[in-house]
């Protein structure tokens, strides 16, 4: 069983481009059986702190590898850029 944070890292992963919260919600409707709530806050909370992410955010680090780059838009952080 994967976690929300996990189905969303393999969405960007596979996608490799900027997602909408659409886009993603759709890629995780339909490759996963399991419905979680509205996944808006979690992308959000998933938002490095570099890139504009809440400081306050309860995921773990290893998890907090997107990058907003619009309203609703995000994009996967390549490992090399992230800075602890």
């Amino acid at each position: 069983m994967s976690t929300l944070y996990e189905a969303i890292l393999e969405c960007f992963r596979t996608s490799q481009k900027v997602m909408t919260i659409q886009e993603v919600s759709d890629y995780i409707d339909k490759n996963y059986s399991q419905s979680w709530k509205d996944i808006r806050t979690t992308l959000a909370d998933m938002t490095h702190e570099n890139y504009d992410g809440n400081s306050s955010s309860t995921v773990p680090y290893e998890f907090r590898r997107l990058k907003r780059v619009g309203r609703g838009r995000y994009e996967l952080i390549p490992l090399q850029h992230e800075n602890r």
